[in-house]
């Protein structure tokens, strides 16, 4: 995981970045539904990467996904490169 994307969990999740871990679940750390619209809108601003919510959504709660566009990685649990 990348500390750059690290550090965007942290401010959408409000959160310091030393607590958001690999192996930590997206929403075990207090994110919704609303938060990870947030989380991708500010993705795709940040690294100029197009996700789709999609591309989050299925792996949070578990794993890592890839994502489909630009192919970036995403992932609710940011740990598996």
């Amino acid at each position: 995981m990348s500390d750059h994307l690290r550090v965007v969990y942290a401010e959408v999740l409000e959160r310091p970045t030393h607590e958001i871990d690999d192996d930590v679940d997206f929403f075990e750390l207090g994110g919704n539904s609303l938060l990870a619209t947030r989380l991708v809108n500010r993705v795709r601003a940040r690294f100029g990467v197009s996700v789709a919510m999609r591309d989050f959504w299925g792996s949070f709660g578990g794993g890592v996904r890839r994502g489909g566009g630009a192919g970036g990685q995403c992932a609710g649990r940011l740990g598996a490169a």
